[in-house]
């Protein structure tokens, strides 16, 4: 897990990379540049990643996707990333899958999350939700599912698998759910080393 840390980290710092020595006006090439790092990236994971598991909640945004190779400048770009940001927004999808299936079959889980106790207010704010959910007060919509994102992701973890992280929400929500997982320091509060940032001043 140590070693996919890094390598996600250093991922992190490319993406900055990918613009150094590209003229402020240069928009197509950043965008031809940003689209290639990007593929790479997607090709790397790919062969990282040796079993894909089916979204149980067979989700709505998982079918919204960004086709690179139908963009053919920088106006196809701007309209795709239009078009790709709308559907997100509408958070009207919740009949489109299979969610409240998901949570009929997940009652006694969710039992003993209301009754677990802890002072991790990551944890206790997906709990306060899935009481408001229970009791009516919260109706299961995309924008409810982007609240309790964390129990979504843990109720569709597979049992071999382990749950990497940074959220300490996860670890009551591991606990319960009885899966594996690691906590990992959060990449957003790492900071690139003095030779990297100078190395971008160029």
């Amino acid at each position: 897990s140590v070693r996919g840390y890094l390598q996600i980290k250093n991922l992190s710092y490319s993406y900055a990379e990918v613009f150094s020595g590209i003229e402020d006006n240069d928009v197509e090439r950043a965008v031809f540049k940003l689209r290639e790092h990007i593929r790479q990236i997607c090709d790397h994971f790919q062969f990282l990643i040796h079993r894909f598991e089916k979204n149980q909640t067979d989700c709505y945004f998982q079918q919204v996707t960004l086709n690179f190779d139908s963009f053919d400048s920088v106006e196809d770009l701007e309209e795709g990333m239009v078009e790709f940001y709308q559907a997100f927004d509408e958070k009207h999808h919740a009949g489109d899958c299979q969610i409240v299936q998901l949570f009929d079959v997940s009652k006694d889980v969710f039992k003993k999350m209301v009754e677990h106790s802890t002072k991790e207010k990551g944890f206790n704010r997906q709990k306060e939700n899935i009481e408001k959910i229970e009791k009516k007060e919260l109706d299961l919509s995309c924008t409810t599912c982007m609240k309790i994102g964390d129990t979504v992701i843990a109720l569709e973890c597979p049992e071999y698998a382990i749950l990497l992280t940074h959220d300490k929400a996860f670890e009551g929500l591991c606990q319960i759910f009885d899966l594996k997982h690691e906590i990992i320091p959060s990449l957003r509060a790492e900071k690139p080393t003095k030779e990297v940032l100078e190395r971008l001043r160029k």
